[in-house]
C-alpha cells in the first residue's frame, strides 16, 4: 500500500491531476483558474511539473501555494452571526494539484480502511445505502411494540466539522493506520501550513493562522475527515461487539446496527436501558476530547420506538444531554419515517418546484430558455407548464414531450418512469453486491425462503422495500447472466439464455430435474459443457448454449443489464425501458421515416431555432390553419398573400419566402416548388449545407433563414411592421453570425482523459521501445469462420530482440465472433505463458476492442467471459503490458491462426 502512496509523481500523473481539476471553478488568490493552466499546459508544463515534484521530494510546501481565500457562504436567510456562514476555501490550482495527487493515490485503498457504516466519498460505496438502511432501521422502531426492551435512534449534528478537527488527532490516526511517514509529512504539510484571508465585498482582509481544521474546498478534506471518523466507527463497533451497545436489528438473522455515518452526518441505535446510554455518552464524549469535534445537542434529536414510557424518555434525554425528540426531520434529505400519506412528507419538493417555476414566468425566457431551465434546474417535473396569468394553450401532449429527442419528443424526463429507474438501480446494487451492508439487512429480512427475484411485497414491508421490487420488476425484463462456474444461476428460473437471445426461455422443468444448476452441465475437469447433456435439455438451442462460454478460472457467475453495451445498468437505459414500456417500444407514427436527430437537434444553430424547427415538424406552430382549428381565430389568411397559412405555406410557397429563398446567399440552390410538406423542406435545407464544400464567400444557412422568415412575419402581425425580402435575409445573417462568434468565445479549452489502468497492467503504444532483458513478447491474433463457428487460434513467442522462441496454434470450436476468437487466444496465450510469471511480458494483438476492454475493465457483452478470466490469470504475473498493433506486423500468429482453423489439430506447438 505504503510503496504506491509515496512515490514521486510523474508527468502523467501531475497532468492528470491538473486537468482533472474543474476548470470554472472559482480561483485562489493568485485569480487564475484551473482552464488556465489547461489551456496553457503545453507552455507552462515544466514549471508546473518542477514545482509538484519540489514539493513531493523536498517534504516542503511553499508558503504562497497554501494560501488560502475564504468565502462565506450563508446557511440561513437573514444571517445575523458568524455561526450563520459556512466557510468555503478558495485555493489556488498549484496546492489543488497536490492535493489532487494525493487524494487520487488514496482512493483506491478507502474501502479496505474505511467501515462499512461510512458510505460518504468510498468509491463503490452511495449514499442511497445508508438512507434505505436508515429507513428500514427506523421502520422497524417504528413498528416496534417493545415495552421493556425498547429501542431509540440517535440523529446527531456536528458542531462546524471541518473546522474543529484537531491536527494532532489527524497524525495519530494516520500513524495508527499504519501509513508511512513520508506519505503523513506530505499530508500534514497540505494541512499545517494553510494561512486564511476572508473575502469581504470581494475583497480579501486580513491573515489567519490556524491551529486546528481542515478546508471545506480543499479536495483533502473529505477523505482525511472520514479516515478520522473512523475512530467513532471503531468505537461503536468495540462497543457493538463486547455486548455493551447493541445496535438495532430488522430481523433474527441481519445484522445488527448501532451507528451510520455519511461524512459528518451521523446515526446512533441502541437500546433505552442505562448500561446502553452510559456506553453511548462515553463513547461521544471520548471522541469529542480526542478530535475536537463537539455535538451540537440543541440540533440532535432522538426517536423512541412508540412504546417507551415517559420515564424512560425523561432518563435517557437527561442522561445523554439531548432533549429534543425527533421522528419528523430529514435525513440526508429525505423524511426521516413515512406515514400514510406520503403526499405531506414529499410537499416541500413540490413546492419548491412551483415557486422555481413560477420565478421564470417573470424573466424573459424564450421556449428554448424554458426547456433548458426545465431539463437542467427541475430535473423532472409532471407538467410542461410555467404559470403565468393567463393559463397557456398545450399544443403538445406531455407524452409526447417526454418522447426521446430520436422520436420526436423534447426528451424531458417522466417523472414515474424516473423514478422506477432509479429504483431499479437499487436493486442492481442488491443483486451485484449481496455481501454489503444494506444487501445483508434487506435479503435477510425479506427473502428468507424465496430468491431476490421471485420474492413478492407484504403488506408490512417498509416504503423502500416496495420501491425497490418495484426497480427489480423493470430489471427483470432486461436482465441475463454471463457464465462463469454456473454455481449460482438455477437452469429454469434464471435467465442465462439471456445472452444468446433476449426472447430465449427455458423450461419448463422436467420433474426429476427441477433444481438443475448450470454448474451441473460444465464439466468439472474440463470446464467446458457437457455436449450431452445440453443437446439432451436443449435440442432446439444446444449448439447457441456451447456458445456461451463458461470461466476457464472459476470465475462467478455475473448479472447483466441487456441494453447496455458493457453489460452494467445505467439509470438512462433503463428509464427508456420503462418509458418504452408506458408508451409503447415504437415511436408515434407520425414520426416514422423523419431524422429528427439529424435534421433539427444536431444542426449547428441557436437553440431557439432548433425549437423553431421541432415546433414546425411537430405541425404545431400558432399559424392560421392551426389557431382556427383551436377555434382561436376564424381566419386561415395569410396575411402576406391572402391564401390559407399553413407551415409549409410560410417557409416555402408564400411569394414572400420565395423570394427570400431565391436572393438569400445560400451554399446551392433551393428548388421550393419540390418541396411538398415541411419536414421535405427541413431536411432539404440542411442537406444543401451538409453536401456543399465549404466556401469563402459569405452565406446562410437555411435554419437560420425559417427563424426570420418567421420574426418577421410575426412582427407584421404584432407590430404592424413591413419588413422587406432584403431585411430579413439580413436579420438571418446577422443572427447566424453572432451566434457563431459567441461559439468561438466559449469554446472549451482542450480536455484531457486518464487512461485507465489495471494495476500493473498497461496499454502500450504501437512504436517498439527499448525493453529490459527479461521482457519477452506475445503476438496473438485469430482466424473466425461465420459458417461453421470455428476459430483458430495462433500466437508467437519473442525474446527481447524480437526472436522467436516459441510458436503455437489451436482451434476451437463453438465461437460467436471474431472478437471472441481474438480474447480466446489472448487467454490460451497466457496460460502457455505460466512459466514466465516474473518475467515481463508485453501481449501484442490487432484487435484493438479486446485490447480497450481489457485496459478498461469494461468488455461488451460478448466478451464479458472471457475478458474476465483474461483479467484473473493476468494477475498472476508480475509485469504483465497489453499493446494493440497493426495487422502487418502480426503476420506470424495470423499464419498460424489461418493453419489452425483450416487442420482442426488440437495443440499444434512448434519450437525453434
Amino acid at each position: 500500500m505504503n510503496r504506491s502512496l509515496v512515490q514521486i509523481p510523474n508527468v502523467e500523473e501531475i497532468k492528470n491531476a491538473c486537468f482533472a481539476i474543474h476548470g470554472d471553478k472559482a480561483p485562489g488568490p493568485d485569480g487564475f483558474t484551473a482552464c488556465f493552466f489547461q489551456a496553457n499546459w503545453k507552455t507552462m508544463e515544466k514549471e508546473i511539473v518542477a514545482e509538484v515534484r519540489n514539493f513531493f521530494i523536498s517534504g516542503q510546501l511553499p508558503a504562497e501555494a497554501n494560501k488560502t481565500h475564504i468565502r462565506l457562504i450563508p446557511k440561513i436567510q437573514n444571517p445575523q452571526k458568524v455561526k450563520d456562514y459556512r466557510p468555503i476555501a478558495l485555493c489556488g490550482v498549484y496546492y489543488k494539484i497536490y492535493s489532487k495527487i494525493l487524494t487520487k493515490r488514496l482512493q483506491p485503498i478507502l474501502n479496505s480502511l474505511i467501515s462499512e457504516n461510512q458510505t460518504a466519498f468510498v468509491p463503490g460505496r452511495a449514499i442511497s445505502d445508508n438512507v434505505l438502511i436508515t429507513h428500514e432501521l427506523l421502520h422497524t422502531l417504528q413498528k416496534s411494540q417493545a415495552t421493556k426492551r425498547c429501542s431509540m435512534a440517535i440523529k446527531t449534528d456536528m458542531t462546524k466539522a471541518y473546522d474543529r478537527l484537531e491536527w494532532d488527532f489527524i497524525r495519530e490516526v494516520l500513524q495508527q493506520m499504519g501509513f508511512d511517514e513520508k506519505w503523513i509529512s506530505w499530508v500534514m504539510q497540505s494541512v499545517t501550513t494553510v494561512t486564511y484571508s476572508f473575502l469581504i465585498n470581494g475583497q480579501p482582509r486580513g491573515s489567519v493562522t490556524p491551529q486546528r481544521g481542515i478546508r471545506q474546498g480543499d479536495p483533502l478534506s473529505p477523505f482525511l475527515f472520514i479516515i478520522c471518523s473512523s475512530v467513532l466507527s471503531g468505537l461503536c463497533q468495540n462497543a457493538q461487539d463486547s455486548g455493551t451497545l447493541r445496535g438495532l436489528q430488522i430481523s433474527r438473522r441481519g445484522p445488527a446496527v448501532n451507528h451510520l455515518l455519511f461524512a459528518d452526518d451521523t446515526m446512533l441505535f441502541a437500546r433505552t436501558d442505562e448500561r446502553s446510554c452510559s456506553t453511548l455518552y462515553r463513547i461521544i464524549t471520548d471522541y469529542e476530547e480526542a478530535s475536537g469535534q463537539l455535538i451540537n445537542k440543541e440540533k440532535s434529536s432522538i426517536t423512541f420506538s412508540p412504546k417507551t414510557s415517559q420515564e424512560i424518555r425523561n432518563r435517557v434525554k437527561t442522561q445523554l444531554g439531548i432533549t429534543k425528540e425527533g421522528g419528523a426531520g430529514k435525513y440526508l434529505g429525505l423524511p426521516e419515517l413515512f406515514g400514510r400519506r406520503k403526499r405531506d412528507l414529499f410537499e416541500s419538493i413540490v413546492t419548491r418546484i412551483k415557486k422555481k417555476a413560477a420565478s421564470w414566468a417573470t424573466k424573459r425566457l424564450s421556449s428554448a430558455g424554458k426547456l433548458i431551465m426545465l431539463k437542467s434546474v427541475l430535473t423532472a417535473i409532471p407538467s410542461y407548464s410555467i404559470k403565468q396569468e393567463k393559463k397557456g394553450m398545450a399544443w403538445v401532449a406531455w407524452d409526447s414531450l417526454t418522447q426521446p429527442k430520436d422520436n420526436g419528443g423534447l426528451g424531458i424526463r417522466e417523472i414515474q418512469s424516473f423514478n422506477e429507474a432509479l429504483l431499479a438501480k437499487l436493486s442492481w446494487r442488491l443483486i451485484n453486491h449481496p455481501t454489503n451492508l444494506l444487501s445483508r439487512m434487506l435479503l435477510s429480512k425479506y427473502c428468507r425462503n424465496r430468491s431476490f427475484m421471485e420474492v413478492s411485497p407484504k403488506v408490512s414491508s417498509s416504503h423502500g422495500w416496495k420501491g425497490i421490487l418495484v426497480g427489480r420488476d423493470l430489471l427483470k425484463q432486461g436482465l441475463g447472466i454471463a457464465i462463469g462456474n454456473g454455481q449460482t444461476t438455477h437452469v429454469w428460473r434464471d435467465p442465462w439464455t439471456a445472452m444468446i437471445s433476449p426472447g430465449i426461455t427455458t423450461g419448463p422443468a422436467p420433474l426429476h430435474q427441477s433444481e438443475l444448476m448450470v454448474a451441473d452441465l460444465i464439466d468439472e475437469n474440463t470446464r467446458e459443457w457437457n455436449k450431452e447433456k445440453v443437446k439432451h435439455l436443449f435440442p432446439a438451442i444446444w449448439t447457441e448454449i456451447m456458445q456461451l462460454r463458461p470461466s476457464k478460472l472459476n470465475a462467478p457467475d455475473k448479472a447483466i443489464w441487456m441494453h447496455t453495451k458493457d453489460g452494467t445498468y445505467s439509470t438512462r437505459s433503463g428509464y427508456y425501458k420503462a418509458l418504452g414500456n408506458r408508451t409503447g417500444e415504437q415511436s408515434e407514427p407520425q414520426n416514422q421515416g423523419f431524422a429528427w436527430k439529424k435534421n433539427i437537434w444536431n444542426i449547428k444553430c441557436s437553440p431557439k431555432v432548433h425549437m423553431l424547427l421541432w415546433r414546425a415538424a411537430r405541425g404545431t406552430l400558432p399559424v392560421g390553419t392551426n389557431l382556427c382549428r383551436r377555434k382561436v381565430t376564424t381566419t386561415t389568411s395569410c396575411t402576406r398573400c391572402g391564401e390559407e397559412e399553413t407551415e409549409l405555406h410560410l417557409f416555402f410557397h408564400c411569394p414572400y419566402a420565395r423570394k427570400v429563398w431565391s436572393q438569400a446567399p445560400l451554399p446551392s440552390t433551393l428548388n421550393v416548388d419540390s418541396i411538398t410538406d415541411l419536414r421535405t423542406g427541413i431536411s432539404r435545407g440542411n442537406l444543401i449545407q451538409r453536401s456543399t464544400p465549404p466556401t469563402t464567400s459569405r452565406t446562410i444557412s437555411a435554419p437560420w433563414i425559417l427563424w426570420a422568415l418567421w420574426t418577421s412575419r410575426n412582427k407584421k402581425i404584432f407590430e404592424n411592421r413591413i419588413i422587406s425580402e432584403l431585411e430579413t435575409i439580413e436579420a438571418a445573417s446577422t443572427a447566424e453570425e453572432e451566434w457563431k462568434k459567441a461559439q468561438l468565445e466559449k469554446a472549451p479549452t482542450t480536455t484531457h482523459t486518464q487512461q485507465a489502468s489495471i494495476r500493473h497492467i498497461t496499454q502500450q503504444g504501437t512504436k517498439y521501445e527499448e525493453s529490459p532483458p527479461e521482457t519477452f513478447f506475445c503476438q496473438t491474433d485469430a482466424a473466425w469462420l461465420e459458417q461453421s463457428k470455428n476459430a483458430g487460434l495462433g500466437w508467437v513467442v519473442m525474446n527481447n530482440n524480437r526472436e522467436v522462441s516459441s510458436r503455437s496454434c489451436k482451434p476451437v470450436p463453438f465461437v460467436r465472433g471474431p472478437s471472441e476468437a481474438e480474447a480466446l487466444c489472448i487467454f490460451e496465450a497466457l496460460q502457455s505463458l505460466q512459466n514466465h510469471l516474473q518475467s515481463r511480458i508485453i501481449i501484442e494483438s490487432d484487435a484493438k476492442t479486446v485490447i480497450d476492454a481489457i485496459v478498461s475493465r469494461k468488455p461488451p457483452i460478448h466478451l464479458i467471459g472471457v475478458i474476465e478470466d483474461i483479467l484473473n490469470i493476468a494477475a498472476s504475473f508480475n509485469a504483465l503490458s497489453f499493446r494493440f498493433i497493426l495487422r502487418s506486423e502480426n503476420m506470424l500468429a495470423d499464419d498460424l491462426a489461418r493453419k489452425a482453423v483450416r487442420s482442426m489439430t488440437l495443440g499444434l506447438t512448434f519450437s525453434l
